[in-house]
């Protein structure tokens, strides 16, 4: 079982001339590509998309914030610098080919192993029987709480980690550079 979830999809960006594409690359500012860069199941490219414009022409085409930049127009980026990225992008005008990879922690792999509920003693009398389940059942609805409040904390924590191991790795490349494809 792989423990990333990836999936790529190329789209074709058209926008009017008034309007952005309507999102903010982020990544490795190089002027020439980086051959040291090793593309991982968990950093596939070396650009990747900060934020994406709700309701703009790349939230419309299905781009979403974190999808990492593979090809620009036909060409593979997954190693180019930013500005070169930037250069690519502004060189197509109103239309934009882009194929992206959307990379996502697997879900089956973070599972953690399910323990059994211990068995209850038999020596138990019947009052404590009741007793103890009554008891049991309200352990077991404080723990399933702070299951959840801990699974809502883990998922928040993940997405601050995801975010700064993304940007310490940008920064390992010595700098970073943002471009916004929002403005005209």
């Amino acid at each position: 079982m792989d423990d990333y979830i990836i999936k790529e999809k190329t789209v074709l960006l058209q926008k009017k001339d008034n309007e952005g594409f309507g999102f903010v690359l982020r990544g490795a500012k190089a002027q020439t590509p980086v051959e040291e860069f090793s593309p991982t199941p968990a950093f596939p490219a070396l650009q990747y998309l900060e934020s994406v414009d709700e309701g703009g022409v790349a939230w419309r085409s299905g781009l979403r914030m974190g999808d990492f930049l593979i090809e620009v127009n036909g060409i593979n980026v997954v190693k180019v610098g930013h500005r070169q990225v930037v250069n690519m992008i502004r060189q197509g005008g109103n239309s934009l080919m882009v194929k992206v990879v959307m990379v996502a922690r697997n879900p089956e792999m973070e599972e953690m192993p399910k323990k059994k509920v211990p068995q209850q003693s038999k020596r138990l009398t019947p009052p404590a029987i009741a007793l103890r389940s009554k008891s049991m059942t309200s352990e077991l609805e404080e723990m399933a709480m702070h299951i959840v409040s801990l699974w809502e904390m883990s998922i928040f924590v993940a997405y601050g980690c995801l975010n700064f191991f993304s940007r310490c790795f940008s920064m390992l490349f010595c700098s970073v550079t943002v471009s916004r494809f929002s403005l005209k």
